[in-house]
This record gives structure tokens, sequence and C-alpha cells, in this order.
């Protein structure tokens, strides 16, 4: 059995143990790696501690429960291990950047949840390591499309619409509606295509990726380990910004908007 599948062992004993205490001791020996062995690769292929992804992942299940529920700061602290009220708030400030009790009587989502992580995206990480973006900026970017009703970006679907954009560079926005359309732009005119224009600003280009399922990884990547990291602002992380590069080899670009007084250095 391979390192990441080993790996993948304490994931699954942290999600089935989520509610009890759970040591690194004990995560290291589920996966049969020594404590420092484990310490390092847990790190490097999930690209956060394991302490930090356990406590991380007690405080987003929590959330959810604090958000759809009436229960108590408390009463869902103790649910999930914490031993205090001060300890939960604690270390939802640190996940979330606020305190529990100002998010339950606030109308703010939270976009930062760090969910579990999947074999897939655990290999995409290993693949790909620490994603660094490039500083681009656009101005008066006009494109023209079409919108095509699509809930996922399946490679064929990409290959078949962009095919019909004489353009090398294709870009491709999603809703931020699940299921819902998404459009595809061309930089050239064709008939019956309508007209939009790239907000001008600062971007953070990611990429490349080669496969369409790739994507969806790239972009929690960038939600939950990027952004925080970062200290940088999105203007809009539910629509997203697709890239699409025909030139040579197929590959694909997510293209972030930041703050316009904030960019990368």
């Amino acid at each position: 059995m391979d390192n990441l599948s080993l790996l993948y062992h304490s994931i699954e004993y942290i999600e089935a143990h989520l509610k009890e205490d759970i040591t690194v001791k004990e995560l290291s020996e589920v996966s049969r790696f020594s404590l420092y062995h484990f310490i390092r690769l847990f790190g490097s292929k999930t690209l956060f501690s394991p302490k930090d992804y356990v406590i991380r992942r007690k405080v987003c299940e929590a959330t959810k429960l604090l958000t759809t529920s009436e229960r108590s700061v408390l009463s869902v602290a103790l649910e999930y291990g914490f031993n205090s009220h001060e300890t939960f708030s604690r270390a939802f400030k640190r996940v979330h950047g606020i305190t529990p009790m100002a998010y339950k009587t606030s109308e703010n989502s939270i976009s930062n949840m760090t969910e579990p992580i999947s074999i897939d995206y655990l290999s995409f990480i290993d693949h790909y390591g620490i994603i660094e973006p490039q500083p681009i900026e656009l101005k008066n970017v006009v494109i023209y499309g079409f919108s095509i009703l699509e809930d996922t970006f399946e490679q064929n679907t990409l290959i078949l619409y962009s095919e019909r954009l004489n353009s090398d560079l294709v870009y491709m926005i999603r809703s931020p509606f699940d299921k819902q359309v998404v459009t595809c732009y061309g930089s050239e005119v064709e008939n019956d295509y309508f007209e939009i224009h790239i907000r001008d600003g600062h971007y953070a280009k990611f990429g490349p990726v080669f496969k369409s399922a790739e994507l969806n990884h790239l972009s929690r990547y960038i939600t939950e380990i990027w952004l925080p990291r970062s200290g940088l602002k999105a203007l809009d992380t539910k629509k997203k910004y697709f890239l699409i590069d025909k030139k040579t080899e197929l590959s694909y670009y997510i293209l972030l908007p930041l703050s316009n007084n904030r960019q990368i250095i």
C-alpha cells in the first residue's frame, strides 16, 4: 500500500472520531508511520499540520451545527470535544476570524470551511504541491460568448464548446449557483453571441491544470489554503472565472479577482 493510501487511513479515522479527543500519536499508529515521519508526511501531503487539520474539521462541523440548530455555543463545543467555551471560541476565531457568538448573532456566512479531504484531493495536492499564482492585471477586456446549462465541468463538454470559439484563449464564467448556467466566452465576435466586459483590476492566475476534474480541487485549494494564508481578499469567491488555453496542450486556469487595493507581491 502506498504512502497516500496509508495516510488517508488517518483522515478516515479523524472523520470517524471527530467528536472525541484525537491525538497525533493515534493518527500515526493508524497510518503505520513513526510519529516523526507521520507529522512530516501529513504536512507535505495535506498542507496542514495534523493538529491544525483536526481542529479545523471539528470547528467546521460545529459551525454547521450552530448554523442549523438553536443549540448553545457551549453545548456544541462540548459535543465536538472542546473542554470549555473559551477553548472553542479561540479555535473558532483562529479558523474563521470571528467568535462563535458574533457569528451566531450575525447574518454573515462563512466561506472558508475545511471539508473532509478526499483521496482524489489528496492526490491533487501530492501532484501539484503548493501552487503560487501569477499576478496579472486585466483592463478593457471585452469577450463574446454563449451560455450552456451544466452542473459540472466535464472534459468533453469543455472541448466541444470551446471548439465553437476561434480564439486560443477561452474564458468560462461559472454561475455562483449550483446546477446553473456556465457561460463560455471567446475573444472574437461571432453571430448570436453576446458581449461581456471582464472586470478591470488585479487577478491571481492559478494553474495550469490539465484535467477539467482538477478545477474543483484547484478551487478548493484557493479557498481553503491560499486565500487564508495570503492575507489577500478576493472580490467574489462564488463566481468562478476560468481560462482555457488551447494553443498547445489543453490547459485550465482559475482567475481570482482581488480587491483593487490589494495585489500579489
